[in-house]
């Protein structure tokens, strides 16, 4: 894994959140309706649009797919990234589709 990102992660959503009040959260269950445990401090593996992938990266937060941080993607606005991972992008939300879980808490 390359550079960290994610202590400009942190001062990132302070600002964001004494501006907004709470709009990032610790755990995925916070933020949709799921049975997937996927939180904060799991590293996944991304992987984009043309099947390349990256990784692993540590997952920072969660937003809401209702949130003015989710990137819809038209013509389908549910297909919105929800996920921060500590990547020089940290600020753009990355869809779960693209992302497969490689271990819990940073843990192998």
């Amino acid at each position: 894994m390359g550079r960290s990102y994610k202590t400009e992660f942190l001062r990132w959503k302070a600002e964001l959140e004494k501006k907004h009040g709470q709009m990032i959260y610790d755990r995925l269950s916070e933020v949709i309706d799921t049975n997937n445990d996927l939180s904060v401090g799991d590293m996944v593996m991304f992987t984009n649009d043309y099947g390349v992938k990256f990784g692993p990266n540590e997952v920072l937060g969660f937003c809401k797919p209702d949130s003015f941080l989710c990137p819809h993607r038209y013509p389908k606005d549910e297909d919105c990234g929800i996920v921060f991972l500590d990547s020089d992008g940290y600020w753009f939300p990355d869809r779960l589709d693209q992302l497969t879980p490689v271990s819990k808490g940073g843990q192998q």
